[in-house]
């Protein structure tokens, strides 16, 4: 069964996925060495894979808010500081900026939720447990073109 999309995902991948262009992709550079690249201007080169694993992170993401406390399965998982976090979180700040925190806060940047306004330590950890995510710019071997992937670690 497929989980349902949520009402903020469109705006929210978008923002993730210019900002894992800009800080989270690497390139092999001159000595063969992956560095990162701002590769923001690939934006139409990512991968369907690269973009579908993307989606998935997000919509999980987003979805960890929404758990409902009176289902039996799932109980009163979300710690209630951490929900009151996300709330004022998706008031004060646009579901692109969102995304953005989102890519920055799970692959440990100096920036992110705890870099908003009075700052959002309970979302910052919430996003560092989804772990590191990382794309790379490859050549397609069908047309030798720059796709972006995922970086298999």
């Amino acid at each position: 069964m497929s989980t349902p999309k949520h009402p903020l995902l469109k705006d929210f991948l978008d923002g993730y996925v210019m900002c894992m262009l800009w800080a989270n992709t690497m390139v092999y550079n001159e000595h063969d060495e992956l560095v990162s690249e701002d590769s923001r201007e690939l934006r139409d080169q990512v991968s369907s894979a690269a973009l579908e694993k993307a989606e998935e992170h997000c919509l999980d993401f987003l979805h960890s808010f929404t758990l409902d406390p009176l289902d039996p399965e799932v109980g009163d998982e979300l710690d209630p500081t951490l929900r009151r976090e996300w709330t004022v979180a998706v008031e004060a700040f646009s579901p692109y900026r969102l995304g953005e925190c989102f890519a920055l806060s799970r692959n440990g940047h100096g920036a992110g939720f705890f870099d908003l306004g009075k700052g959002y330590p309970a979302v910052q950890r919430h996003a560092r447990s989804w772990g590191t995510h990382t794309w790379i710019v490859d050549l397609d071997p069908a047309t030798g073109e720059e796709v972006v992937n995922i970086l298999e670690e």
